[in-house]
C-alpha cells in the first residue's frame, strides 16, 4: 500500500516466522554465554560502584525503600544531580542477599545486571516478534544479536552502576511490547497504546534522565506501526494512536518532574558538576558532537583499545580552546571529528543503503535521536561514556538488520548468513576481552585510561585512591604526587596526601596538605571534614566544628560530616548544636553504629548536665 511506513511483505533481512522464536531464544543463549564469560570473577567494584553501596543507607536498607524517591542517587555523598529510584532500589534488592561492608565479592550485583541485560532482549524480541505477524518488518535477528553482545554494552552489564542504562532500555521495551500487544489483537486499541506511552516513559525516567528520548520515541513507533484492519488504515486512526501514546508519556515526565523537584528542588535535569557549565551552547554542541562521534568510532571498531571514558582533552585541541565555535560544530575545525556535516553525511549515506526500507530507515532517526540529549544541550557530568551507546543499539536494531542486508546482499545469503555470524562471534570475543580485564576492580578500571590518558590528573588520583585502599601507602603517595604534579590546581590529591599524612601521625603536614586543598577546591567536602578531623584531635574543637559544618553543607547528605560536627559540639559542651547534629546523622544513617553510640552520649551528657535538672550536687 502506497505510504504504508512498514513493508507490506517482510523484508529479507531475518528469518522466516517459523524460525525466530528459535532464533530469539538462540540469541539469548549467545548473549547469556558472551557476559556470563565476561562478568568479572576476581573480587572487587570498579569505578563508582562501591560509593553507590557501601555506606548508601537506602541501599543497605537502613532507611525504607520509600527514601529512594526523595533523594539523589548520591546524596549519602554528594548530590549530583541524578535522580535514578529504580537503580537505587534494584542495588537495595542485591544487598539484601549479601553483607556489602563485609564481602567485597559484587558477583551478585553484576550477575543481575546480566539478568536485566537478558530480560531487556527478550522483552524487545517478543515485541519484534509479535509486529513481524502483523505485517511489520521480517524479525531482525541480526540487529538484536548485535545488540546483545556488543562490546559498547560492557559498560552496562559488566559494571555495577551501569545498570541505570539497563533499567531505561527495559522501558522502552516494555513501551514497544505493549505497543504491540495492541496491533496483536483484532483492532488496535488505544488503551494499549496510552498504557505503552505511560508505562515506557516511567520505567525509562526513574532510572535514566536520557528516558526523556523514550518519552518521544514510542508516540513516533505508534504512528508507525503496522495497521490490522479496515478502520485502522485511516491517517486519522494512525494520529489518534500518537496521541494516546503522546498523553501517556507526557504523563510519565510530569510525573516524573513533579517527584524530582519535590526530591531535587528542580523538575530539569542538572548536574551541579558538569565541566561545561559555563561554556556557550555552540561551543557545548561541538564538543558534545565530537565527543559522540569519537564514540561512535569506538563502537564501528570494537577491537582496537578504547578507554572506558572520554575527557574534555580527548575532543579539545592541545591549546585547550575552540579556535571557531561554529566553524567546529559544523566542520570540525580544530577538533577531532568532523563536525555537523560529516555526521550528516554519514547519516544520508546510510539513508542512501536503506532506500525503499521505510521501517529501517524510522529506526535509524530513532537511534540518532538517543544522541540528542546527550551532546551537551544540557550540560552534563560526563562527555560521553560507551554505555550512551545502549539506547541508540537498542532503538536501532531493525536499521542494523537492514543495514546489515543490505551490505552484504552481492554475496548471496549464504555467505552473508555466514559473515553475520562470524562478526557476532568476534563482537561477543571482544566484549570478553573488554569486560573481564578492564571491569575486574576498581584499579583495573583506571588503568585502563591510562593509554589514551597518561598526562591526566584524574586518572592518576583515582588509581592512587585504589591502592591506598589495597594498602599500598607508598606507590598511592608515588600516584598522588604525580597527579599534582600534572595538575597543581587538582585539590583532591591534595586532600589525599593530607588523609595519607594524618594517618601516619604527621598531622602539621597533614594540614598544610588540607588547607591548600580547600583553597584550590573551593566545593569539596571532604578535605574540610579531614581538616576538622585533625583539629579536634588536636583539642581545636571550636575549628573543627565549623570545618565539619562547612563539608556539612556542601555535602547535606553525608552522615559522618554531621556526626563529626555533634562529636565536636558535644566537646565543647555545646549539646543543643550535638543534639541537632547526631539527630541529623541519624536521619541519614538510622543504623550507624557508631551514629547510635555518639547519640547515646549526647543523650547522657543532657540527663547530667544542670541546665536540665537532672544533675546531683556533689
Amino acid at each position: 500500500m502506497p505510504g504504508e511506513i512498514f513493508d507490506a511483505a517482510p523484508a529479507d533481512h531475518g528469518p522466516r516466522s517459523p524460525m525466530r522464536g528459535v532464533a530469539l531464544l538462540a540469541i539469548l543463549w549467545f548473549a547469556g554465554l558472551t557476559w556470563w564469560l565476561a562478568i568479572p570473577g576476581a573480587p572487587g567494584y570498579s569505578f563508582d560502584d562501591r560509593e553507590a553501596i557501601v555506606g548508601n543507607p537506602v541501599v543497605e536498607g537502613t532507611l525504607p525503600a520509600a527514601a529512594a524517591f526523595d533523594r539523589d542517587y548520591w546524596h549519602h555523598l554528594a548530590d549530583a544531580g541524578h535522580y535514578r529510584p529504580l537503580a537505587t532500589l534494584l542495588l537495595r534488592f542485591d544487598a539484601a542477599r549479601v553483607d556489602v561492608r563485609r564481602d567485597a565479592a559484587p558477583r551478585t550485583f553484576r550477575y543481575t545486571n546480566l539478568a536485566l541485560h537478558l530480560l531487556v532482549i527478550l522483552t524487545l524480541g517478543l515485541a519484534l516478534i509479535r509486529i513481524e505477524r502483523v505485517g511489520g518488518p521480517a524479525f531482525p535477528w541480526f540487529g538484536l544479536a548485535l545488540f546483545a553482545v556488543h562490546p559498547a554494552n560492557a559498560d552496562a552489564v559488566a559494571w555495577i552502576s551501569g545498570r541505570t542504562s539497563l533499567l531505561s532500555g527495559l522501558g522502552a521495551a516494555v513501551g514497544l511490547l505493549l505497543l504491540s500487544g495492541g496491533v496483536s489483537i483484532l483492532r488496535f486499541r488505544h488503551g494499549w497504546v496510552f498504557a505503552a506511552g505511560l508505562v515506557g516513559t516511567l520505567l525509562s525516567l526513574l532510572a535514566k534522565e536520557d528516558g526523556v528520548v523514550i518519552a518521544a520515541a514510542l508516540p513516533i513507533i505508534a504512528w508507525a506501526l503496522p495497521r490490522r484492519g479496515a478502520q485502522d488504515s485511516t491517517r486519522g486512526q494512525r494520529w489518534r494512536r500518537a496521541g494516546f501514546a503522546l498523553v501517556g508519556a507526557g504523563l510519565a515526565v510530569l510525573a516524573v518532574g513533579w517527584l524530582r523537584h519535590g526530591a531535587l528542588g528542580s523538575a530539569m535535569p542538572a548536574a551541579p558538576s558538569a565541566p561545561l557549565a559555563a561554556t556557550p551552547l555552540v561551543e557545548r554542541l561541538a564538543i558534545g558532537l565530537s565527543a559522540w562521534w569519537q564514540g561512535v568510532g569506538a563502537a564501528l571498531t570494537p577491537w582496537a583499545s578504547h578507554p572506558p571514558s572520554l575527557t574534555l582533552g580527548d575532543v579539545l585541541p592541545r591549546s585547550g580552546a575552540l579556535p571557531s565555535p561554529m566553524g567546529s560544530l559544523l566542520f570540525g575545525d580544530g577538533v577531532p571529528g568532523p563536525g555537523l556535516a560529516g555526521a550528516v553525511g554519514l547519516a544520508l549515506l546510510v539513508f542512501w543503503l536503506l532506500r525503499g526500507r521505510r521501517s529501517a530507515q524510522l529506526s535509524s532517526c530513532l537511534a540518532l535521536l538517543a544522541a540528542l540529549p546527550l551532546i551537551q544541550l544540557v550540560p552534563a557530568g560526563e562527555l560521553f561514556a560507551p554505555r550512551f551507546l545502549y539506547q541508540p543499539l537498542l532503538l536501532g536494531v531493525v536499521g542494523t538488520s537492514a543495514l546489515a542486508a543490505a551490505l552484504s546482499r552481492p554475496l548471496g545469503p549464504r555467505v552473508s548468513l555466514a559473515l553475520q555470524v562470524v562478526l557476532l562471534v568476534g563482537l561477543a570475543w571482544c566484549s570478553i576481552e573488554r569486560a573481564a580485564p578492564v571491569y575486574d576492580t576498581r584499579e583495573s578500571y583506571w588503568r585502563a585510561h591510562l593509554p589514551a590518558h597518561d598526562g591526566e590528573a584524574k586518572i592518576w588520583n583515582a588509581i592512587g585512591e585504589c591502592q591506598r585502599e589495597r594498602g599500598d601507602l607508598e606507590a598511592a603517595r608515588a600516584s598522588f604526587l604525580k597527579s599534582k604534579t600534572l595538575d597543581p590546581r587538582y585539590s583532591r590529591p591534595l586532600a589525599n596526601l593530607g588523609a595519607l599524612e594524618a594517618r601516619e601521625g604527621n598531622l602539621d603536614a597533614a594540614e598544610t596538605w588540607l588547607e591548600e586543598a580547600i583553597f584550590e577546591g573551593p566545593d569539596e567536602p571532604a578535605p574540610r571534614a579531614n581538616l576538622a578531623t585533625i583539629l579536634l584531635r588536636q583539642g581545636r574543637a571550636n575549628e573543627a566544628l565549623e570545618w565539619y559544618r562547612d563539608a556539612a553543607r556542601l555535602a547535606p547528605g553525608r552522615a559522618t560530616y554531621h556526626r563529626g560536627a555533634a562529636r565536636a559540639a558535644l566537646s565543647l559542651g555545646d549539646l543543643d548544636s550535638a543534639t541537632e547534629a547526631v539527630h541529623r546523622a541519624l536521619e541519614l544513617s538510622p543504623q550507624d553504629p557508631l551514629t547510635r553510640s555518639l547519640a547515646e552520649e549526647v543523650e547522657r551528657a543532657r540527663q547530667a548536665s544542670p541546665s536540665t535538672g537532672t544533675a546531683r550536687d556533689e
